[in-house]
């Protein structure tokens, strides 16, 4: 179309000008100018018509085309982190019980099995030696008034607690000299001496199991008897006898290895010696294993 109507004005520039001779060609020309430009209006009315179809036809086209379905992205699901395992408690220790320290409650460190050992201070009196000595003055006429000396001594004690309320015990006691004194006219006269030596071997049951242990003992053994008769009365010089022990006492425990001992026991020999008789207390430390 374009090259129609180049054409078409090339020739009429041409024919204007240049000389003409022929009217014909011109009235020619002229047609063919005339007929290329219908053309050209009919060619862009046939272009524009087309464009319009365009314009409408491609929206409706768009429109009938469904869109595709959007694919939803699936949701990331973050897994939470596992827990770091707690650590496991540590057990608490069981607590001890309380021990109650009184002599009314029993108490296992106190009355424990086991071995023990004490010493002593000591002291008796005779309870018939100044009759005895009474009597001799008697049968050879005379009568005197009398005094004799409380001994004084010591003691070692070994035994072996095999139950909290019972013990065994061996038990050594010494006696110095005791002096039984004549008063002669206003003069004193050293009339007897005695000495003894004790061993036995007692059974004591403890009442309580506390720091505070009272108890009962009993023993036998064997006592020997060391006199003097510096005047004669014939009294016994030296002697050997079974012996009983009966008594009683107290341990007082500092802690559960030291305590202090008291006792109180009434010593019958027997036999020759049956006139000695002996009344003892005794203090002490002991010491358990």
């Amino acid at each position: 179309m374009s090259r129609a109507i180049v054409f078409s004005t090339l020739l009429i520039r041409s024919g204007r000008g240049a000389s003409v001779q022929s009217p014909r060609l011109a009235r020619a020309l002229r047609c063919a100018a005339r007929g290329s430009d219908a053309f050209g209006l009919r060619a862009m009315a046939c272009f524009a018509a087309l464009l319009v179809l365009l314009f409408f036809a491609i929206p409706a086209q768009a429109d009938e085309i469904e869109p595709e379905p959007e694919i939803e992205a699936a949701p990331i699901v973050q897994s939470a982190p596992e827990p770091a395992p707690e650590p496991e408690p540590e057990p608490e220790p069981e607590p001890e019980p309380e021990r109650v320290e009184t002599s009314g409650i029993e108490d296992e460190g106190f009355a424990r099995d086991g071995f023990y050992v004490g010493v002593n201070m000591a002291g008796s009196w005779y309870t018939d030696v100044k009759q005895e000595v009474k009597d001799s003055l008697t049968a050879l006429g005379y009568s005197f008034p009398l005094e004799i000396e409380k001994p004084l001594g010591l003691g070692v004690r070994a035994g072996y607690r095999f139950l909290p309320h019972l013990a065994a015990e061996a038990q050594l006691l010494w006696f110095s000299k005791a002096t039984v004194e004549v008063d002669v006219i206003a003069n004193k006269l050293d009339a007897y001496k005695v000495e003894t030596l004790t061993f036995t071997g007692n059974l004591k049951a403890y009442l309580l199991t506390g720091r505070v242990q009272p108890f009962l003992l009993a023993g036998v053994g064997v006592m020997h008897l060391n006199g003097d008769d510096k005047v004669g009365f014939g009294l016994r010089t030296s002697g050997d006898a079974f012996v009983a022990r009966l008594g009683g006492g107290l341990d007082f425990y500092v802690n559960e290895k030291f305590g202090f001992v008291a006792d109180g026991s009434y010593l019958l020999p027997t036999g020759q010696l049956d006139k000695f008789k002996q009344v003892v207390w005794s203090v002490g430390l002991q010491y358990r294993f």
